[in-house]
């Protein structure tokens, strides 16, 4: 099962300066400090992660993770960090009723904020409990 999710997921796309993209992904809800990385690498499955970090690392680049995009502090802004691997599309909330006996395993990706937990768990209360 994790293998046809990982087939299906979306991206990697890589978003350099100059795309017109690239603005509108540099900040998650932190508008107080801005980086510049050398690219934003949006990614939708492990295996991407994997090897977007394999890439940065024998580059010599520094990366830094932004999943929910809700930190007020400048890990991901750092003048430093020339690969900022952005997690958001992987925000796909699983529920897996045969993992456990006696109370429900939900899965949360990296990606998932609040919102996307809420709503999921009102889905899945709904149509699969």
């Amino acid at each position: 099962m994790q293998a046809a999710a990982e087939a299906a997921a979306f991206g990697p796309v890589k978003i350099r300066p100059g795309d017109p993209r690239y603005d509108g992904l540099l900040r998650g809800n932190n508008f107080r400090q801005v980086g510049r990385p050398d690219e934003i690498r949006v990614v939708g499955s492990t295996d991407q992660v994997v090897r977007a970090v394999a890439e940065a690392v024998r580059a010599g680049r520094r990366v830094a993770v932004r999943s929910g995009g809700h930190c007020y502090e400048n890990f991901t802004t750092d003048p430093a960090v020339r690969v900022l691997l952005d997690l958001s599309s992987m925000d796909e909330i699983g529920y897996d009723a045969a993992r456990e006996v006696s109370a429900a395993h939900i899965s949360l990706p990296d990606g998932a904020d609040g919102s996307n937990v809420a709503d999921s768990i009102q889905r899945a209360a709904q149509t699969q409990w």
